[in-house]
């Protein structure tokens, strides 16, 4: 059933809580959040503060609006703060701090903050309640975080958020901290991962509300560390270190109804399943075998996953016992006219005798030689793997004639943190001479 389909507007970021589904919408010229009857219905425009924002999560009591929108550190509501400027004021900046600009982003001044509104029969009306307080940073953090960084508890009344502290040394910093804070934003932030000098990150509560689960890296300033899905008991404090015996790096946390098992991704030799992680025991399961999978969704029948490839986009598949269940065919009418190419995978020994993973592409119906494309991907936080991709599709120089080779170095992530961390090392000693 279609539910919106207005091709003048954007309308993103779906979220279901009880029979509402939530969801962003420039309806009108202005980005607003909007909610639609499950069931199909009028939709209905819920906030109308000023300024614009970044996303926002429900409550799952269904009572509470939280909002991120970039503001002046410490900015009392969404209300825009009314700056006057000189009007011989020149175009010149100054700045007493690092960033001055990141990535292709010149630093304004704004911090991404935490706000929440009551969300009535009314609609979400106000400004707002600020979380974040006398921290300065962004929640999420830029320039790629989003709403995976960002937890209610079951019952509406905390917040869980990943922030790295802003300072002199904030651009040489990877370190994010996950923070505690009433929804209604009568105490500070707490600091809930002080102790952990490297990045912690992707806080999620568990169904029952007594688990904080997220990943922690254990080595300060390195960013492609391996990720550790870490559980800490939120009466207690106590923390268990639950996949440190598991030498993958996990991507994204989930968890079951029940509250006791989760569903994570991590990368593996070139493929991305889903893994099942026992709670109490760590002990983990693959789920998915090829192919990877972009998105995790948990309902009371198990989960349900988007999975793509190398030469086939993403569709949604119910993962149970067996096989997992293909339940949509998105692009079947699209790709029914496309000859993809041949994908095959081949391994060599490379440094140290370690095995090395690679694939090569060949266009369709190519019987002798053809010319070769050399793709290589940036960097020991990435991966050429059984994919797809709108930006690096080997289909596209398959359909130019080209046969293409990639080949998943040592450092890519899914070999495991030793290997990885190995070739880093010696990355390094080469460039230091």
């Amino acid at each position: 059933m279609k539910l919106l389909a207005d091709p003048q507007v954007n309308e993103n970021d779906p979220q279901i809580v009880g029979s509402t589904v939530y969801f962003t919408s420039d309806k009108g010229g202005e980005d607003a959040v909007w909610s639609v009857p499950v069931t199909g219905g009028t939709p209905r425009k819920l906030t109308s503060f000023k300024g614009g924002f970044s996303g926002f999560k429900v409550a799952p009591t269904g009572d509470k609006l939280l909002v991120w929108a970039d503001r002046k550190p410490g900015a009392p509501s969404l209300e825009p703060a009314m700056v006057k400027k000189d009007p011989n004021a020149g175009a010149g900046r100054t700045y007493d701090q690092l960033f001055v600009r990141h990535w292709d982003t010149w630093a304004d001044g704004t911090r991404s903050q935490l706000f929440v509104l009551p969300l009535t029969a009314a609609g979400a009306t106000g400004n707002g309640v600020p979380l974040v307080g006398a921290l300065v940073g962004d929640t999420p953090s830029k320039p790629n975080g989003g709403g995976e960084e960002i937890s209610w508890s079951p019952d509406g009344r905390t917040v869980y958020f990943a922030l790295r502290e802003a300072g002199r040394i904030e651009a040489l910093s990877t370190n994010l901290d996950i923070f505690s804070v009433p929804a209604d934003g009568s105490a500070a932030p707490v600091n809930l991962t002080a102790g952990n000098k490297a990045t912690d990150n992707l806080p999620t509560v568990s169904p029952d509300g007594r688990t904080l689960a997220y990943f922690a890296m254990r080595r300060p300033g390195f960013e492609a560390d391996r990720q550790v899905l870490t559980l800490r008991d939120i009466a207690s404090g106590k923390t268990v270190s639950l996949t440190e015996r598991w030498d993958r790096s996990v991507g994204s946390i989930a968890w079951a109804p029940d509250s006791k098992s989760l569903y994570v991704t991590a990368d593996d030799t070139q493929e991305t399943p889903l893994f099942r992680v026992d709670a109490t025991s760590g002990a983990v399961t693959r789920l998915t075998q090829e192919g990877h999978v972009s998105a995790v969704a948990i309902t009371p029948r198990g989960p349900v996953v988007a999975i793509d490839s190398l030469t086939a986009p993403a569709d949604f598949f119910r993962v149970g016992t067996g096989s997992p269940q293909r339940l949509t065919q998105v692009n079947a009418t699209k790709l029914a006219g496309i000859d993809m190419p041949t994908v095959t995978r081949f391994n060599f020994k490379g440094a140290n005798a370690d095995t090395v993973w690679g694939y090569a592409v060949k266009p369709y119906g190519a019987n002798g030689k053809v010319p070769i494309a050399y793709m290589v991907h940036g960097g020991p936080q990435g991966s050429s793997n059984n994919s797809w991709s709108y930006r690096w599709n080997p289909a596209v120089f398959a359909g130019a004639g080209y046969g293409l080779v990639a080949v998943d170095f040592h450092g890519s992530t899914g070999y495991g943190q030793g290997l990885h961390r190995r070739d880093q090392q010696q990355l390094g000693r080469v460039a230091a001479r």
